[in-house]
């Protein structure tokens, strides 16, 4: 009876040795869970660290090319009213051209319906001339 109490508390010894290596094998597995989590967390908080940052810089980036599309697109405009100003000025100049133009054709056609009168009457005085000549001879 003893040996087999002594068996027994044998076999209850061996059985909470095993019983703590479980623990002791659990809490190293509960150890490693842990430490890979607070892996996990650290990684994931500098991911989201990167990615703030990284849509900080988009933010600016985009900020950054709403203003220079805003300045091209002033620039585009003041261009646009520049090319307006000019094409009207191009027509006024082109307008006052043919005013010029029409105004040195009616002029020259005045000055050649002169010239043909004066022809004219220099002819008819030649005529007169030649036959007061022949009358007179």
């Amino acid at each position: 009876l003893a040996a087999l109490e002594t068996e027994v508390l044998e076999m209850s010894l061996q059985l909470e040795a095993a019983r703590a290596e479980v623990v002791a094998e659990r809490k190293k597995g509960f150890d490693a869970l842990v430490k890979q989590g607070e892996h996990l967390r650290r990684e994931r908080e500098t991911s989201e660290a990167r990615l703030m940052s990284s849509l900080s810089e988009g933010g600016q980036e985009a900020d950054m090319l709403r203003a220079k599309n805003l300045e091209l697109s002033t620039q585009m405009r003041k261009l646009e009213r520049k090319r307006a100003e000019v094409q009207r000025e191009k027509d006024d100049l082109q307008d006052a051209f043919l005013e010029k133009a029409q105004g040195l054709e009616r002029d020259t056609a005045a000055a050649h319906r002169l010239e043909i009168a004066r022809l004219k009457a220099d002819h008819a005085r030649s005529l007169e001339e030649v036959k007061a000549d022949l009358d007179h001879r």
